[in-house]
């Protein structure tokens, strides 16, 4: 790990490589206006039926009977909202200089975000983003994006992925999860529709599905897609 005061230098091909892969992401339009859809939730066992309303990545309200899925519901919403927004790659990742890792590695080349404080890395091959390391306090997360769907523009969306989180220091394994996640085009629009997740911790695996249907786009009246 660099120091804190370390002087980075700009690789120009990490930066072309971090780029095009962004732009091989799909993400919405400044022009989305949100929407209303209507909401089913299974954790386990139990089943919760409501609705959700999305303004932006930070303005989602989820209505449902019992307040403690409905806050976790609200978190995975945006997560699957969150790398879909406008939001420029200069504000994001672009902040900071890269660089890139010659080592050779099955996911592709890796690209290092140098002096971000989640010491970010993302492993990018032709297809794109494959993989994508943070260390967020004492851990460590890693992203694996093992399959996507292409978009009516030639963008992708994930649609498998894993995560795995483990101690820093000792390399343990903490978590496992595996995620799918379906989406469906409403006037043009590419709008989460579905998420299935398996969550293995320490001593328990817990079991969701998020289902939207019913889509609205803010500021229309008719259902848009089923």
């Amino acid at each position: 790990m660099l120091p804190a005061n370390a002087i980075y230098f700009e690789d120009p091909h990490a930066r072309m490589l971090l780029e095009r892969a962004n732009g091989q992401r799909y993400r919405l339009p400044s022009s989305f206006p949100g929407f209303t859809a209507s909401l089913r939730v299974q954790i386990n066992q139990e089943c919760w039926e409501g609705d959700v309303r999305v303004g932006s990545r930070k303005h989602v309200h989820v209505y449902l009977a019992a307040a403690i899925p409905g806050a976790l519901v609200r978190t995975k919403v945006q997560s699957m909202l969150l790398h879909r927004w406008p939001t420029p790659i200069h504000e994001r990742d672009g902040r900071y200089a890269l660089a890139l890792d010659s080592t050779p590695h099955p996911c592709g080349t890796c690209v290092r975000l140098c002096g971000d404080p989640l010491h970010s890395t993302y492993h990018i091959s032709d297809e794109g983003i494959t993989l994508v390391s943070r260390t967020i306090g004492p851990q460590q997360m890693a992203i694996a994006i093992l399959d996507s769907q292409q978009t009516a523009n030639g963008t992708r969306l994930p649609t498998h992925f894993t995560l795995a989180i483990r101690e820093r220091a000792t390399r343990q394994l903490l978590r496992a999860d595996s995620y799918t996640d379906r989406y469906v085009a409403v006037q043009g629009y590419m709008l989460p529709q579905r998420r299935q997740a398996i969550i293995h911790a320490a001593h328990h695996t817990t079991c969701y599905t998020l289902e939207l249907s019913n889509h609205r786009l803010n500021g229309t009246h008719d259902i848009l897609a089923a």
